[in-house]
């Protein structure tokens, strides 16, 4: 989603609701069975967690202007890249192939 916006996004890993402590490195790359990262509207939101209210669900973070992807545990920036960055980086190997 950050890449096709372009816009940026920040994402705080204190957010994401769990069971018992998890590294930050678990947390940031499981893929845990029925996780969803789902991408709403401000406008939209409260009304979207009215829907999950009695489930997992957390406002983990948020779209911004800033073109980074800013991944925040324990309080600090434990990533802080540019999409474009990031996006050549993940496509880079796949135009190899």
């Amino acid at each position: 989603m950050a890449f096709a916006g372009g816009l940026g996004i920040r994402v705080d890993l204190d957010a994401v609701p769990r069971t018992g402590e998890l590294r930050t490195d678990a947390v940031l790359f499981s893929e845990s069975a029925s996780r969803l990262l789902v991408e709403v509207r401000p406008s939209n939101a409260p009304r979207f967690e009215a829907i999950m209210e009695g489930t997992a669900c957390a406002r983990i973070g948020r779209c911004d202007g800033t073109g980074k992807v800013v991944v925040v545990a324990g309080g600090s920036e434990i990533i802080s890249l540019g999409i474009d960055r990031l996006r050549e980086a993940w496509q880079a190997p796949l135009r190899e192939l």
